[in-house]
């Protein structure tokens, strides 16, 4: 993992420690987004001059802030990082502490691939099912569409993986016929 990934999630830790003991997930969420959203790729690059002073760069931070309504603690956190010339991480800090969220509020992200787009009666299925397994937890479903896998689905959640894609299928059979062709 980059440093820059290692820098990121401490920082969004200590953002969701500070937003779960001053009751405020919700806000720190929805600034941090708002926040966030703001910093094009071209922005981040022209705030992460060396040449910005890191009161320099404190400054824009509370302006922007103050334009966007962030709230107190939220830009307080905001300026933390902006003072340790770290605000180029802020889209990584958000998506970290967006993980950090659903996993307080026990919720599965499930990545469901396809060639084509799946009905919403095939998606409740393919929720239904992992709802089994991961009872107590609610699943989120994000569906993405790949013409290479040719036809079935991979499903995704976390780090495992059911592939039951047709590619996977053909290749197992192409290893299965070349195997028994040597035999």
């Amino acid at each position: 993992m980059a440093i820059n990934q290692l820098i990121a999630k401490k920082y969004a830790l200590a953002a969701f420690n500070l937003a779960k003991k001053s009751n405020l997930i919700d806000q720190f969420l929805g600034d941090l987004k708002k926040f966030s959203e703001f910093f094009s790729s071209a922005t981040i690059k022209e705030i992460s001059n060396p040449a910005i002073s890191k009161i320099n760069l404190a400054k824009i931070v509370v302006e922007l802030g103050e334009k966007l309504a962030i709230h107190p603690q939220v830009m307080a956190f905001l300026e933390m990082v902006a003072s340790a010339k770290r605000i180029s991480e802020i889209k990584a800090i958000e998506q970290h502490f967006a993980k950090l969220v659903k996993i307080e509020n026990k919720v599965v992200e499930a990545e469901v691939i396809s060639a084509v787009q799946l009905n919403a009666e095939i998606l409740q299925e393919v929720k239904s099912t992992l709802q089994k397994q991961y009872s107590g937890f609610s699943i989120e479903i994000k569906q993405t569409i790949k013409k290479d896998i040719l036809g079935g689905l991979v499903i995704k959640v976390g780090s495992n993986m059911i592939d039951a894609s047709l590619r996977r299928q053909l290749s197992a059979l192409k290893i299965s016929l070349e195997q028994q062709l040597q035999h």
